[in-house]
């Protein structure tokens, strides 16, 4: 990777988590109580709700930013 690509990751990056409270409230993810696991299973499935949640919570800052 060259120094533009990292970059570009890193940015990547930092805006996801900056997102992150949003896209959980999204979601609609509940805190886990500790020592909780999940199968394999559930995790796809949180992980699929938190991608989609992500596009509506990046389009959301998009509009809110016109």
């Amino acid at each position: 990777m060259d120094a533009d690509n990292t970059a570009a990751a890193q940015q990547k990056q930092r805006e996801f988590m900056s997102l992150l409270p949003l896209t959980r409230e999204i979601a609609g993810m509940a805190s886990v109580e500790v020592g909780k696991y999940f199968n394999e299973g559930q995790m796809d499935a949180r992980m699929h709700a938190l991608l989609n949640a992500y596009k509506v919570a990046r389009q959301l800052m998009m509009e809110v930013s016109k």
